[in-house]
């Protein structure tokens, strides 16, 4: 089968290499993959951020949706030709496989069921940014606090984390590029929105982290934002790295580090207390699953853009331009042309529908559907 897949030397890139179609071993699944997100993680692991592969080579991916072909000896037989969505990463083996290729074998524990109802390309991304939402808003419960700032908050992850906390009735105080991201987010119920580019952006989020007395961030940027949202917080609070959007070295001015007491620390959903104990997944998949139903409010990947897989040097390229609109996404086994994706922004003076549109002060952004 054809796998997008990536080297021991990192510096060698990725390739689509010809791999065999693993069999179901125990405790495993085999999934016909029909969709598959390019998430920030993917291209951290493709760069070797994640360490150094035993093996070459190695299928890039980490999560998606398919459908279940073969089950292997121990697994329930309920998962045998049920649609699933799946990420690796929950029980990692020397077996998997996976997921930018037309096949992933993974431990069925991996996996949830899902409803046939559900269109592959919306729920390819419902498990590492709504579980990473889940541990972030778990954190901050558990340091008994009810507020957090979280930077590239117009993400994917952001949109869905800023839903999450709105639920939760937690506050969040939602930091972004731009003033068009400004707006979108208040337009969704942010109270909190804070352009980093904007002149008065550091005075402005002191005065917000006194307010909200805020002392947790989950940072997806680094870079110089990072400095600036230390030197806001107040004393013993605690700025989690979970992202290196900025491309560039993170430099904290010591004196604030230590006079201030703040800590730094590394975050993935790895760190969520609900890893290791698959009912405690499944739990949590539950409230993904019941947004769903309800028509994705929160938690429905939008999606930019489909390609498939001999398109992947053309898809890893624009995927941080189009992150802005929604994921790119692989589609190992469907075509493109016959998916419809939410991506196109129209600038007008009035919208036909309120519900898809966002105000922006006499213009209004409608989101339309566009064939791709």
């Amino acid at each position: 089968m054809r796998a997008i897949s990536r080297f021991i030397d990192p510096k060698k890139g990725v390739d689509l290499v010809d791999i065999p179609i693993p069999k179901p071993t125990a405790d495993h699944v085999l999934i016909k993959v029909m969709a598959s997100p390019i998430n920030p993680a993917d291209e951290l692991f493709i760069l070797g951020a994640y360490g150094p592969v035993s093996a070459e080579p190695v299928c890039c991916g980490m999560e998606g949706a398919g459908s279940v072909l073969e089950i292997g000896p121990g697994v329930p037989k309920e998962y045998f030709n049920k649609k699933v969505v799946f990420y690796k990463g929950f029980k990692s083996t020397p077996d998997q496989v996976g997921t930018w290729a037309k096949f992933a074998l993974v431990h069925y524990q991996c996996c949830f069921i899902v409803d046939d109802s559900m269109k592959y390309e919306e729920i390819c991304g419902a498990i590492i940014n709504p579980f990473t939402c889940f541990a972030m808003v778990d954190e901050v419960k558990k340091k008994g606090q009810n507020a957090l700032i979280h930077t590239a908050a117009a993400s994917g992850l952001g949109k869905m984390l800023l839903g999450l906390c709105l639920k939760e009735k937690m506050d969040i105080i939602c930091v972004v590029r731009s003033k068009v991201h400004v707006d979108l987010l208040k337009s969704m119920g942010a109270l909190y929105v804070l352009d980093q580019t904007d002149p008065n952006f550091e005075k402005e989020l002191a005065a917000v982290c006194e307010k909200v007395n805020v002392h947790i961030c989950f940072d997806a940027v680094g870079g110089d934002l990072t400095q600036k949202i230390v030197k806001a917080l107040p004393r013993k609070s605690t700025v989690y790295l979970y992202g290196a959007l900025a491309g560039s070295i993170t430099s904290l001015s010591q004196g604030d580090i230590i006079f201030k007491d703040i800590a730094i620390e590394g975050f993935t959903v790895g760190k969520g207390e609900f890893m290791g104990s698959y009912d405690k997944l499944k739990e949590k998949f539950k409230i993904v699953s019941e947004d769903f139903k309800a028509g994705g409010k929160i938690f429905k990947t939008i999606v930019a853009k489909g390609y498939k897989l001999t398109e992947f040097k053309v898809a890893l390229e624009k995927s941080k331009a189009l992150a802005g609109t929604g994921k790119s996404i692989f589609l190992p086994n469907m075509f493109p042309q016959s998916i419809h994706f939410t991506c196109c922004l129209l600038y007008t003076s009035d919208a036909a529908d309120e519900r898809s549109s966002v105000d922006l002060g006499g213009r209004r952004i409608i989101k339309k559907k566009k064939q791709i």
